[in-house]
């Protein structure tokens, strides 16, 4: 969502509308009224993408501050950043002060027209200049100059400090809406250039609306000032208290406002913890359908584009149970380019095309908009267009809706659509010839290819991902090409790569890593390799990049049943290296060391980190006192010894499982709780704990027993691997087959390995034409 502050009705940069705009119409026909343009609708609600670079960068310059900076008072603060960015003193010095202000005018209750005319003219009109300043310095050096403003109004409570004085305006304008007449045009024209209580509401609306708009941190800050359950519950209050709403001006527009700061926020925060827990949003989904359906367009468009960000595949029924809420948005991008600024109602037709892009995320939608005309209006815009960021936005939605098989007819039968593409496909602007080939490949080039490549096979991992998680991704790239993998890792993702390569990629793969997360799945460039790889019945190991999130819709389809490792949290990405390796074995290597089949030994059936183990009786029954006797036998009773006084063996259990659901919480609960703050302390309690997790599985409720077969499976794997290494076959298929194999047995094996084991090993000659390879001892003993 754009900066609707900065192109809004400001007094003392346009003239005030004198008359409200007219009441809005029906949902359906759209199409033969359009509505003229009033204030509110000309407020852009995108997301520039010129500033894209800038908006990636995040907290990244914040995350090096102390926790000691952060309990700084706000003079403090402002001296830090005085002294770090000298030439920026008085614009920070200013902001401080414009924030004061609105504290200290909301500390002293002050709601008298005096009062909110003397703020709106030295603060209110300050912070509105200063957010449409921000808004022209897009692609400028300035722009970096107002990112460290706005860090600097992060870290001295701006956030919150906006969110107190609009609650403060809401409360009196709730008041007053109430008492003032529903004839607007009599009270503007008599009202003079002095703010009002509505002005002062609006504009630092506006202003949140454009500082969220840009920087991400913002959206970060507002949501843990508790902004979102602000806008809702006004939103919400005042079409309770006003039937009418829809033909009040200044109503429609704080409406507006309030959606697209939430808007923002889900855009930018929709794949963080906060958002995958959909915890601050949790039952909204129906106000803002409720706001969706409204006859004031501009608020049903941006409602629905909000919801859009906010469903799933549970919820995403509250969308696609109405087909004219799809209809609404095609019939806007339909005006738009037919209009002579291809704008409707304030939306671009870029800005539409993208929204339309993201609701086509779901297969369900793109079912319905295929159905409904989506195609040949998308058509229509690539062909009239005279800008290449429109021309994109519009492809990559085609692209979106070509993923159904019934929509690739519609297009190829669509006059002119395949020709354009080809066209497009040698363009100039790399996000237009990308669009274009992404498109085409699955129209044509992927069935064509298909059918050629069949069989191609090659021996490196593939690593699928979206950009946002690069970071950690190489950093796994360098681990497994340490470890003697050839890994293919587009590093130019998002910034152009062919499809031919990506597809070169996939056919030589003998393994492709697929990196779960939301993005992922929202992503054409991903499903396009993902869905490529799986028709090509490649073995796919999944990577779960995102708490909370396993995989749905089409995404879920390929990665259901398949073994997953944990890549949420930089706390198991050593751990996680490791298994992935383990399960790896020699596909993917430089040279295939082993002298054995390349299948493993024992076929893995599931990952030892892809579900807690069955429950059973066992270790959950333990008393504290047993508890005790654990912690003593892993030598950690003494460091732990003030924190387990009240732990039984359902608190082990209950950690067990916690490991894998919340990795990041469950260390920071070792560290809080069990006061184990000591690097190899932790890694002594977690091979402790996975070890009890075998006890579980074999039902043992006694500890003589568990330490019993502790040991004794000590001696089983010393016993295996001096076989292995007496015969000279010690070679990496082994070493990477066998750490896992007791984690991954089920319970009747490894119940009667237990019973048989000492026995074979007593027995067992140590005569080496006795047996032949290294897996005739294990099945042996097995």
């Amino acid at each position: 969502m754009g900066t609707g502050a900065s192109k809004k009705h400001h007094k003392h940069h346009s003239k005030r509308i004198s008359s409200p705009p007219p009441p809005g119409e029906s949902l359906l026909p759209l199409k033969d009224t359009v509505q003229p343009k009033t204030p509110v609708q000309e407020q852009h609600f995108s997301h520039e993408a010129q500033n894209k670079d800038i908006k990636e960068q995040v907290d990244v310059a914040r995350t090096s501050q102390t926790s000691t900076d952060k309990e700084a008072s706000p003079n403090d603060t402002l001296e830090m950043y005085k002294a770090k960015y000298p030439d920026q003193a008085e614009d920070l010095e200013t902001m401080l002060e414009r924030l004061q202000a609105l504290k200290n005018f909301v500390d002293k209750d002050l709601n008298d027209p005096e009062d909110y005319a003397k703020l709106g003219k030295q603060t209110i009109a300050g912070l509105v200049e200063t957010n449409f300043r921000r808004s022209e310095s897009a692609g400028t050096q300035e722009e970096k100059q107002f990112i460290t403003l706005i860090e600097f109004t992060i870290d001295v409570g701006g956030a919150e400090q906006f969110k107190l004085f609009v609650q403060h305006c809401f409360k009196k304008f709730s008041y007053l809406i109430k008492e003032e007449s529903d004839d607007e045009e009599s009270d503007d024209e008599g009202e003079t250039d002095d703010y009002t209580c509505y002005d002062c509401l609006s504009e630092t609306l506006g202003v949140i609306v454009g500082f969220s708009d840009f920087h991400q941190g913002f959206c970060s800050a507002c949501a843990d000032a508790g902004v979102i359950s602000m806008c809702f519950e006004n939103i919400k209050r005042i079409d309770a208290e006003n039937p009418n709403w829809e033909e009040k001006y200044k109503v429609t527009e704080l409406i507006l406002n309030s959606i697209g700061i939430l808007h923002n926020i889900l855009w930018r925060l929709r794949d963080r913890e906060l958002f995958s827990n959909r915890e601050l949003f949790a039952n909204r989904e129906q106000t803002l359908l409720h706001f969706a359906k409204t006859k004031v367009r501009t608020i049903a468009a941006l409602s629905l584009l909000t919801l859009a960000y906010l469903v799933d595949e549970n919820t995403n029924h509250l969308i696609s149970a109405d087909k004219n809420l799809l209809r609404f948005i095609i019939i806007l991008l339909d005006e738009a380019w037919q209009s002579e600024d291809r704008h409707s109602n304030g939306f671009s037709a870029k800005e539409l095309a993208e929204g339309l892009s993201h609701l086509a995320v779901n297969d369900d939608n793109k079912k319905i908009l295929g159905q409904i005309g989506v195609i040949p209006v998308l058509i229509q815009v690539i062909k009239t267009s005279n800008e290449d960021e429109e021309k994109a936005s519009a492809t990559r939605a085609l692209w979106m809706v070509a993923f159904n098989d019934n929509n690739r007819k519609r297009i190829r039968q669509e006059k002119g659509a395949m020709d354009i593409l080809h066209q497009l496909q040698q363009s100039k602007n790399p996000e237009v010839q990308k669009a274009a080939a992404g498109a085409l490949w699955e129209l044509e080039g992927k069935t064509a290819r298909h059918s050629e490549r069949m069989k191609s096979s090659g021996n490196h991992v593939m690593i699928s991902y979206q950009w946002d998680s690069q970071e950690v991704l190489v950093e796994v790239k360098n681990r497994l090409q340490a470890s003697g993998y050839r890994v293919w890792m587009d590093l130019e993702q998002m910034k152009g790569s062919t499809l031919e390569a990506m597809a070169e990629a996939v056919e030589n793969a003998s393994v492709v890593l697929v990196c779960v997360s939301r993005r992922y799945k929202e992503s054409q460039n991903c499903r396009s390799e993902a869905t490529y790889a799986y028709d090509l019945k490649k073995d796919i190991i999944p990577l779960m990049m995102e708490r909370n999130y396993k995989g749905d819709g089409w995404l879920g389809i390929i990665v259901t049943g398949k073994m997953w490792f944990d890549f949420q949290s930089k706390h198991v990405l050593e751990q996680s290296v490791t298994k992935v390796i383990k399960e790896l074995g020699g596909r993917g290597k430089d040279v295939d060391v082993t002298d054995g089949p390349s299948e493993p030994v024992v076929q893995a059936v599931q990952s030892d980190i892809v579900a807690t183990l069955p429950s059973s009786p066992g270790v959950s029954t333990w008393t504290n006192e047993e508890v005790k006797q654990w912690f003593k036998e892993i030598g950690l009773e003494k460091v732990c010894k003030k924190k387990i006084s009240g732990m039984n063996g359902k608190s082990l259990t209950d950690l067990q499982q916690l490991r894998y659901e919340c990795p990041e919480y469950f260390y920071r609960c070792l560290e809080r709780d069990l006061n184990l703050t000591n690097m190899l302390d932790i890694f002594t309690f977690t091979k402790g704990l996975g070890e009890l997790c075998l006890e579980k599985n074999l039902n043992l409720s006694n500890m003589v027993d568990v330490f019993t077969l502790r040991k004794e499976l000590g001696k089983l794997w010393d016993a295996v691997c001096l076989k292995i290494y007496t015969k000279n076959i010690w070679h990496d298929n082994c070493l990477t087959k066998f750490p896992s194999i007791f984690s991954r047995l089920s319970f009747l094996v490894i119940k009667h390995c237990f019973k048989k084991f000492s026995y074979l090993i007593k027995e067992e000659s140590d005569d080496e034409e006795e047996t032949d390879d290294y897996t005739c001892i294990v099945f042996r003993i097995l």
